[in-house]
Protein backbone atom coordinates (compact mmCIF):
# COMPACT_ATOMS: atom_id res chain seq x y z
CA UNK A 1 0.00 0.00 0.00
CA UNK A 2 1.43 3.44 -0.81
CA UNK A 3 1.89 5.89 1.34
CA UNK A 4 -0.99 8.09 1.99
CA UNK A 5 1.04 11.56 2.73
CA UNK A 6 2.36 11.88 -1.05
CA UNK A 7 -1.48 11.97 -2.38
CA UNK A 8 -2.15 14.39 0.74
CA UNK A 9 -1.27 18.14 -1.17
CA UNK A 10 -1.30 19.98 2.39
CA UNK A 11 1.54 17.69 3.63
CA UNK A 12 3.66 18.02 0.12
CA UNK A 13 6.47 20.33 1.02
CA UNK A 14 8.54 21.91 -1.40
CA UNK A 15 11.68 19.93 -2.69
CA UNK A 16 12.88 17.21 -5.22
CA UNK A 17 11.32 14.24 -6.49
CA UNK A 18 13.17 12.39 -9.12
CA UNK A 19 14.79 15.53 -10.25
CA UNK A 20 11.20 17.49 -11.05
CA UNK A 21 10.63 20.60 -8.23
CA UNK A 22 7.51 20.27 -6.43
CA UNK A 23 5.80 23.74 -5.79
CA UNK A 24 3.28 24.51 -2.92
CA UNK A 25 0.28 26.28 -3.52
CA UNK A 26 1.44 29.59 -2.13
CA UNK A 27 4.64 29.66 -4.42
CA UNK A 28 3.14 29.09 -7.16
CA UNK A 29 0.50 32.05 -6.33
CA UNK A 30 3.72 34.33 -5.94
CA UNK A 31 4.96 32.95 -9.03
CA UNK A 32 2.05 34.02 -10.91
CA UNK A 33 2.30 37.37 -9.89
CA UNK A 34 5.98 37.79 -10.59
CA UNK A 35 5.09 36.64 -13.71
CA UNK A 36 2.93 39.25 -14.91
CA UNK A 37 5.14 42.34 -12.98
CA UNK A 38 8.23 40.70 -14.78
CA UNK A 39 6.11 40.83 -18.20
CA UNK A 40 5.51 44.62 -17.27
CA UNK A 41 8.86 45.13 -16.12
CA UNK A 42 11.20 43.64 -18.80
CA UNK A 43 8.76 42.42 -21.87
CA UNK A 44 9.59 38.64 -21.11
CA UNK A 45 7.33 35.64 -21.39
CA UNK A 46 8.08 33.30 -18.23
CA UNK A 47 5.87 30.02 -18.49
CA UNK A 48 5.08 28.08 -15.28
CA UNK A 49 5.95 25.00 -17.25
CA UNK A 50 9.85 25.64 -17.50
CA UNK A 51 11.84 23.32 -16.14
CA UNK A 52 14.22 26.51 -15.31
CA UNK A 53 11.82 28.79 -13.98
CA UNK A 54 13.46 29.21 -10.58
CA UNK A 55 16.84 30.20 -12.31
CA UNK A 56 14.99 32.31 -14.26
CA UNK A 57 13.24 34.86 -11.52
CA UNK A 58 16.49 34.15 -9.36
CA UNK A 59 18.09 36.15 -12.06
CA UNK A 60 15.57 38.92 -12.35
CA UNK A 61 16.18 40.11 -8.77
CA UNK A 62 19.15 42.30 -9.36
CA UNK A 63 17.82 43.72 -12.49
CA UNK A 64 14.66 44.89 -11.16
CA UNK A 65 14.12 47.98 -9.80
CA UNK A 66 10.46 47.82 -8.13
CA UNK A 67 10.98 47.08 -4.54
CA UNK A 68 7.97 45.08 -4.42
CA UNK A 69 8.90 42.54 -7.48
CA UNK A 70 12.15 42.21 -5.71
CA UNK A 71 10.44 41.67 -2.37
CA UNK A 72 8.12 38.77 -4.05
CA UNK A 73 10.92 37.11 -5.54
CA UNK A 74 12.84 37.02 -2.27
CA UNK A 75 9.83 35.36 -0.45
CA UNK A 76 9.77 32.76 -3.16
CA UNK A 77 13.08 31.67 -2.72
CA UNK A 78 12.89 31.63 0.87
CA UNK A 79 9.80 28.94 0.35
CA UNK A 80 11.99 27.19 -2.09
CA UNK A 81 14.81 26.51 0.89
CA UNK A 82 18.25 27.26 1.56
CA UNK A 83 19.76 26.66 -1.95
CA UNK A 84 17.53 28.97 -3.56
CA UNK A 85 17.95 31.88 -0.83
CA UNK A 86 22.22 31.00 -1.27
CA UNK A 87 21.46 31.96 -4.86
CA UNK A 88 20.55 35.20 -4.46
CA UNK A 89 23.05 36.13 -2.24
CA UNK A 90 25.66 34.83 -5.15
CA UNK A 91 23.66 35.02 -8.79
CA UNK A 92 25.14 32.65 -11.05
CA UNK A 93 25.56 33.71 -15.00
CA UNK A 94 21.92 35.03 -15.93
CA UNK A 95 20.53 33.30 -18.34
CA UNK A 96 18.85 36.48 -20.31
CA UNK A 97 21.79 37.90 -21.14
CA UNK A 98 20.98 41.87 -21.65
CA UNK A 99 24.24 42.84 -23.78
CA UNK A 100 23.13 43.49 -27.45
CA UNK A 101 20.64 43.27 -29.70
CA UNK A 102 17.86 40.72 -29.11
CA UNK A 103 14.30 39.97 -31.19
CA UNK A 104 12.00 37.93 -29.27
CA UNK A 105 14.49 36.73 -26.80
CA UNK A 106 16.83 35.62 -29.26
CA UNK A 107 20.27 37.05 -29.76
CA UNK A 108 20.64 39.25 -33.13
CA UNK A 109 23.81 39.74 -35.28
CA UNK A 110 24.55 44.06 -35.44
CA UNK A 111 24.32 43.77 -39.30
CA UNK A 112 23.13 47.01 -41.73
CA UNK A 113 24.16 50.26 -39.22
CA UNK A 114 22.62 52.85 -40.84
CA UNK A 115 24.98 55.59 -41.51
CA UNK A 116 24.50 59.01 -41.13
CA UNK A 117 25.51 61.52 -43.16
CA UNK A 118 24.87 65.49 -43.36
CA UNK A 119 23.47 65.55 -47.18
CA UNK A 120 20.39 64.16 -47.85
CA UNK A 121 20.58 62.02 -51.12
CA UNK A 122 17.66 62.71 -53.48
CA UNK A 123 15.62 59.58 -54.73
CA UNK A 124 15.68 59.41 -58.55
CA UNK A 125 12.78 59.49 -60.00
CA UNK A 126 11.69 57.73 -63.53
CA UNK A 127 9.74 58.80 -66.31
CA UNK A 128 8.68 55.90 -68.76
CA UNK A 129 12.01 54.05 -67.96
CA UNK A 130 14.17 57.10 -68.07
CA UNK A 131 15.87 58.92 -65.35
CA UNK A 132 13.90 62.67 -64.53
CA UNK A 133 15.36 65.82 -62.57
CA UNK A 134 13.24 68.12 -60.86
Amino acid sequence: MRNASLFNPTSIATGEIDGIMIFSKEMIDIMTMLRHRLQREFDTAIKLADPQIMEKIAAYHAETQNRLTRQLIEELMALGGREWQERLVRPSASPNNREGNHYRGQPVAAGKEKSVTGTKVKPVRYYRGQPVEN
